[in-house]
């Protein structure tokens, strides 16, 4: 992690101002002074949560239909990074304006393809059906998932793949398949530099699974004694 040591800030990337577009933009500009955590940081988690809050109705035709279920995963040091802290700023947000959401989507443990789809299935002869097709994984340990995802024999990498595309997510090694039709599912993950460049030296990089993720690269932005609610 050399090469990405906050010291060295000729080598560390200025987030675009682009990146400050519209309401979530503006929501992460008003947060900013008031956190440790990194600009970019807060924008992705912002895109992240907001965009998974308002379900399937936004999108865009680009070939496919693209939705506001974003993947993405944020890099940086360990505890200077502040990963957490702009995820857990932008869930204070969330908590204030969407409850429901954050009490029925926000969720984590992605392990298996099974897992995921069962969290959103259409049902089967044993599982009944959710209506709730909303949901947000948010994954402090964004290392295992996505070696998880690399396992040979686990299904996880293909159902993420086709949740990030908006898809039909299903798996056909059961007795009773699992299907879960018209996904609205979205992806937040911390990891290391060291841990990110280990996941890409694995299949993850060559099998459509990693280009599906928007990369932040995070670092502390500054020091507080006391980092304050903005809303204080």
């Amino acid at each position: 992690e050399r090469g990405l040591d906050p010291t060295l800030g000729e080598k560390w990337p200025t987030l675009h101002r682009a990146a400050f577009y519209g309401p979530v933009g503006r929501l992460c500009e008003v947060i900013l002074p008031t956190t440790e955590a990194d600009a970019a940081g807060l924008v992705v988690n912002a895109l992240v949560m907001l965009g998974n809050a308002v379900n399937r109705g936004p999108f865009v035709r680009a070939g496919a239909w693209q939705y506001t279920n974003f993947f993405t995963v944020t890099v940086g040091k360990t505890s200077t990074g502040r990963k957490g802290t702009a995820t857990d700023a932008i869930g204070r947000v969330m908590e204030r304006v969407a409850p429901q959401w954050v009490k029925e989507s926000r969720t984590s443990g992605a392990s298996t393809g099974e897992g995921m789809i069962a969290r959103i299935t259409d049902g089967s002869n044993t599982e009944p059906a959710v209506e709730n097709k909303t949901v947000c994984f948010i994954e402090s340990e964004c290392t295992a998932t996505s070696r998880r995802a690399a396992a040979d024999g686990n299904t996880l990498g293909e159902v993420m793949r086709d949740a990030a595309d908006g898809v039909t997510m299903r798996t056909t090694t059961r007795k009773s398949p699992q299907v879960a039709t018209n996904p609205m599912v979205s992806f937040v993950g911390h990891i290391t530099a060291s841990e990110f460049g280990a996941v890409l030296a694995e299949k993850n990089k060559t099998n459509g699974f990693i280009n599906r993720f928007g990369i932040g690269l995070v670092r502390r932005s500054k020091l507080l004694p006391d980092p304050v609610d903005p809303d204080a």
